[in-house]
């Protein structure tokens, strides 16, 4: 893949063997529970990498992988589907970052398990090998289960638009100090009270929350509330994208979804509100999923009218 010569959008972060459980009953703590196992391949990363490539664009992923069964099968349907791994690291004699969850029977994630020291790997000397590549990229989408020290390096000498997905409340203490090199932050409600330090509660607390945001020097912002919709800031406008109920197969990679149909209406020059939009309709289509990702998505489907 010769990104010198075409558009792409460049993905930082984890692939992950994901081993799903979903429960078929109420989950009942400490007890066997009878339901289903799925193995798939995922990580924030990898999904949002496979949502943009699904929305037709060009992706260049940039993780690191085991030398494993795992790898080697990640490799093939990272090639199937058009993402490039040609400037990830493989590690000779250890596994692939693995991830466990468990669902109840609504497809709720209730608990999970990551095993991802491998991406520890990801130096600031791993980067700078790589920097030339990644400042070609239109936007650059961050997940934050890099080090501290990685992240700092990249806010600090990427120069195109950074993207961050801050993953969760363990991990997205890390951007905190490299805000106002951050061009879009998609946290969720517990995210953004850590990495600002406030609670947030209603809907004046969110919109608040946005525009600290955007004091502190971040471009974009997008605030997932779960089924009360996402909250949406830049320097313009604000509001709220709302939805409408649907039938909820499975949560996980719903954020992930919204990350990647998000991106893709920035690189095809959506306003903030639009870009919201685009990622809530991903989101949706992921939640009528079995899978992380759903095959079903397409950009006709989050540039539609329904929400």
């Amino acid at each position: 893949m010769n990104q010198n010569h075409q558009k792409f959008i460049c993905v930082i972060g984890a692939v992950n063997v994901d081993i799903i459980a979903a429960s078929y009953v109420r989950l009942i703590h400490q007890d066997s529970n009878p339901g289903t196992v799925k193995i798939t391949y995922g990580g924030v990363g990898r999904n949002i990498a496979e949502n943009l490539s699904r929305l037709g664009q060009k992706v260049e992923l940039i993780t690191v992988l085991g030398d494993d069964y795992h790898a080697n099968e990640i490799s093939g349907q990272c090639d199937d589907l058009g993402i490039s791994l040609q400037h990830s690291l493989k590690i000779e004699n250890e596994n692939s970052s693995m991830y466990i969850c468990i669902n109840d029977e609504k497809g709720e994630m209730q608990m999970a398990v990551s095993v991802m020291e491998i991406y520890d790997q990801m130096t600031p000397e791993f980067f700078a090998s790589r920097l030339e590549i990644i400042n070609q990229a239109e936007a650059v989408v961050m997940d934050l289960n890099l080090s501290a020290s990685a992240v700092k390096y990249l806010c600090t000498h990427v120069t195109a638009p950074i993207f961050v997905d801050p993953v969760s409340t363990r991990k997205a203490l890390k951007i905190k100090p490299c805000l106002k090199h951050v061009y879009a932050i998609k946290p969720n409600r517990m995210e953004a009270e850590l990495i600002l330090g406030r609670k947030i509660k209603t809907d004046e607390d969110v919109l608040s929350a946005a525009k600290r945001f955007l004091e502190l020097g971040v471009k974009r912002v997008f605030i997932s509330l779960a089924e009360q919709g996402v909250c949406y800031a830049d320097q313009n406008e604000s509001g709220f994208v709302r939805v409408n109920k649907t039938k909820i197969v499975n949560t996980t990679g719903c954020g992930d979804a919204f990350m990647g149909g998000m991106v893709a209406g920035y690189v095809q020059n959506k306003g903030v509100k639009e870009c919201a939009e685009m990622g809530q309709r991903a989101s949706r289509i992921c939640l009528k999923s079995e899978d992380a990702v759903s095959p079903e998505m397409n950009m006709k489907e989050i540039v539609g009218d329904v929400l």
